[in-house]
Formats: structure tokens, C-alpha cells, sequence
């Protein structure tokens, strides 16, 4: 598995231009006998970014063990989070308990549960949902394994918000076809909606070059026959839309996969179906997720070296868009000897989108180092270009060098980060140097 320069250990580095200190974590743990287990981890820290605090604690799991496969898992966590950008103040509390069972040494279920309550200051949200995952592995003749996932999603969201806020923004809004060019945000005013040619540009007419049509709580900007706006073009709308409105979500949902693996090949089958429906008077359909996935897998290993190429096929299609996207990657891996471990991996991705209509090529290009420095001490050298162009937007390109460090002595761990980003976009330069010091100790 190769690292990359801009998502390594999320938790500790920030994005950009963000600065964050992070206090540490305590664990605390019990066991006895064999069928009765139970931790507890507190953690705080912070960051700072332009005005904004954040603080979590009281984040606390514990796990129950019983017989020899069963497991259950909860865990409670309360998160503050205040905004001097906006005046606006909000606190989390969200618990999770799940079931884990294995059956036969091939069927594993998990089931979980999840009950979430965000307090703003100018309302509540309360949101709770189950997930149930059975997994199927067996191994069958000529070393081969056959696996079938199965999940199941709900999730059911109460927004009672005492107020709304009007914000104004702009967006391009690519025209795709006569009917269902929808703004990217909900909620929009339809008689703030203004229509330009170009940024800059002449004003179009509403009821001659387009006309407003409102679908649920998403906005399209219909084009008639007789309109000047042919498509194809990218249109530049004013527009202003409330924030988070009051209002009762449903999201169903399920997943299923099939694989098999041979060690040298493997085949992956994936599909994942959601849809969002919004409960006022009559269920009404906001937003649908289909996606289909095919990944086909060589591998070889010959003494220390260790390679694979993979294909992958993947077809994404939702209420305002769509793609159809084909990838090819190689990952080489080499292992000189014990406790040196080093890995490359390049991966060249096409994405066809249907709504809008426009192409993005991604080249990504990585390489990894691990050196085990002690039996409790890494450290980790890793660094990666990525070179994205897109027919519509500007091309970027990202390149990334970093390092981390694990070092342990004895009951206290100091984990060291330093990442350099360097990124461009267009005419746009920027560079970046985030350095993190983390301290755990184990009691």
C-alpha cells in the first residue's frame, strides 16, 4: 500500500493552510478471564484555522467479549465546535453500538447502530441509522478463495431548525440538454436566480432564453427550442439559497460484491445502490446513487520483488451527473531484507462524465519507504505526483513529500510528521509545509 504526500495520518495533518496542535490520547484497559473485555480511550486536542475552534473529548469505547466469536462494540463521543466566522456555535453527541458474529469460520455479521445529535445555535438536528454487513469467505480448491458481501444502509435524518440563512453564490452551470441542468445547491430562491451568457457577460431573459423549473428541492434552468443558448454552453448564474432548512431525510440503501481470488489473479464485482427521499406530506425523491464496479487483478512475486496490475471499470450514475471512468495502475513492491520495505505504484485514470459532458484524465505516480528502526519503532518516507486535466476546469498538479516516524519508549509514543505539498492550478502556485508532534501514552 503505498502513502500519499497529501492524506497521510488525516487526523494529525491538517489541510492547507490550517495549523493544529493535538494533545494526546489515554487508553485504559480490563480483561477478564476470556469472555469479558473493556477499554477506554479518552483523547483531546485542537485546531485553529482563521477564527475557528475545535475540541473533542469525552470520547470513550468499550468492547464485551463472550464464547469465542461474538463481540460488542460501543462507543460514545461528544464534540464542541465554535465559529467566529459566522457567529455559530454547535455540539455532537453520537453513540455507536455494534454486534459482531463469525459463524462456521466462513459467515461473518456485523450489525451497528448509530444515534447522532448536533445542537446549532439556531436548531437541532437529530439523525440515527443501522448498517448490517454479512461477509462470506471460502476456500475452495487450487488455492483459491471465493468471497460474497452483502449490506444493508438506513439512515433517517430530523432537521428542526428554528431559522434558515440566505446565502448568495455564483456557480457555471454547463448545459447538458434541453431539460435537467440542475444548480448544484437545494433550496434555491427562484426569483433570485439571474442568468448570464459568460462572468461579465449579457443578462438572458427568463421565459424567452431559459426558464426556471423546480424539481423537489433542486433547481434546473430549462432551455426552449427557440432559446439562443445552445448545448454545450456554460452559462454563469447568480443565484441565493437557505442553509440548512428544516426538513425530514430518509436514506435507504444496499450494497453487494463478489470476488474471487487465486493469488496470482483476482476478480472483483461490485454494486451499490442508494436513494434519498424527503418526507413532507409525501415521499419525494431527492437523490439516487447507482454505481457498478469490475476490477480484475495479476499479481507475481518472485524473491524480494512483489508486483500487480490491475484494471478497473467503473460506472457512476446520480440524479445531476454521471461517469463511466477506466483505470490501469502497477504497484511494485521490494523487501532487500528484514525491516526495509519499499513500494511504487503508478495509476492512469479516464473519466467520462454524461452530465455535463466533458472528459478528466488523472496520471498518479507514488513512491514508499518503511524502515522498521527497533521491534516498536517505523519510519516512514513517502512522496507522490499527481497530474490532473480536466476539458472544463483548469489542469492541477500535485507533488508531495513527507515523512513520519513512530518512535516508542516504553509507555509513551511521539509520532513526528513533516509533509511538503506543492500544488498549481492554471496560473495558481502554492506550496505548503505542515509539521505535527503527537504524544500517546499507554498505561
Amino acid at each position: 500500500m503505498t502513502a500519499r504526500a497529501e492524506d497521510v495520518d488525516d487526523e494529525s495533518v491538517p489541510p492547507v493552510g490550517d495549523y493544529r496542535v493535538y494533545a494526546g490520547d489515554a487508553t485504559v484497559s480490563h480483561r477478564w478471564g476470556t469472555f469479558y473485555e473493556k477499554h477506554l480511550r479518552l483523547s483531546g486536542g485542537y485546531f485553529e484555522r482563521q477564527g475557528n475552534f475545535n475540541f473533542r473529548n469525552a470520547s470513550e469505547s468499550a468492547a464485551f467479549y463472550w464464547g469465542l466469536t461474538d463481540r460488542l462494540n460501543s462507543s460514545l463521543e461528544q464534540t464542541f465546535d465554535f465559529s467566529d466566522s459566522d457567529g455559530e456555535q454547535s455540539t455532537t453527541h453520537m453513540t455507536i453500538l455494534s454486534l459482531d458474529h463469525e459463524l462456521y469460520e466462513s459467515l461473518q455479521t456485523n450489525f451497528s447502530a448509530l444515534y447522532e445529535r448536533t445542537g446549532r445555535d439556531f436548531g437541532v438536528r437529530t439523525s440515527y441509522g443501522t448498517n448490517l454487513d454479512l461477509n462470506y469467505q471460502k476456500q475452495i480448491p487450487w488455492n483459491s478463495i471465493v468471497s460474497l458481501d452483502l449490506g444493508a444502509r438506513y439512515r433517517y435524518e430530523d432537521r428542526a431548525f428554528d431559522g434558515v440563512r440566505t446565502i448568495s453564490t455564483s456557480e457555471n452551470l454547463a448545459i447538458t440538454g434541453f431539460t435537467g441542468n440542475f444548480l448544484s445547491n437545494r433550496n434555491i430562491n427562484p426569483d433570485s436566480i439571474e442568468v448570464f451568457e459568460s462572468a461579465g457577460g449579457v443578462q438572458l431573459i427568463e421565459g424567452v432564453d431559459y426558464v426556471v423549473d423546480v424539481v423537489g428541492d433542486l433547481t434546473s434552468i430549462d432551455i426552449p427550442f427557440t432559446s439562443p443558448v445552445e448545448i454545450g454552453d456554460v452559462l454563469f448564474v447568480n443565484y441565493v439559497y437557505l442553509s440548512d432548512p428544516s426538513a425530514k431525510i430518509s436514506r435507504p440503501g444496499f450494497r453487494i460484491a463478489a470476488a474471487w481470488d487465486a493469488g496470482w489473479l483476482a476478480l472483483r464485482f461490485e454494486h451499490v445502490q442508494s436513494e434519498e427521499m424527503q418526507l413532507a406530506g409525501e415521499e419525494q425523491p431527492l437523490q439516487f446513487l447507482r454505481r457498478d464496479s469490475i476490477r480484475l487483478d495479476l499479481r507475481a512475486e518472485r524473491g524480494q520483488f512483489e508486483g500487480a496490475a490491475s484494471a478497473e471499470y467503473l460506472n457512476d450514475e446520480t440524479r445531476s451527473t454521471g461517469y463511466d471512468e477506466i483505470a490501469f495502475g502497477q504497484e511494485l513492491r521490494w523487501q532487500p531484507r528484514r525491516g526495509v520495505y519499499v513500494s511504487a505504484v503508478a495509476r492512469e485514470s479516464q473519466r467520462f462524465f454524461r452530465r455535463p459532458k466533458r472528459e478528466m484524465r488523472t496520471i498518479t505516480l507514488g513512491v514508499s519507504a518503511f524502515w522498521q528502526i527497533t521491534p516498536t519503532s517505523t519510519l516512514r518516507v513517502f512522496g507522490n505526483f499527481r497530474d490532473m486535466h480536466n476539458s472544463v476546469a483548469q489542469d492541477q498538479r500535485d507533488a508531495g513529500l513527507g515523512a513520519r516516524a513512530n518512535l516508542r519508549f516504553g509507555r509513551i509514543e511521539v509520532i513526528p510528521s513533516l509533509v511538503w505539498t506543492r500544488r498549481q492550478r492554471g496560473q495558481s502556485l502554492s506550496n505548503d509545509l505542515r509539521s505535527v508532534l503527537r504524544l500517546r501514552r499507554r498505561f
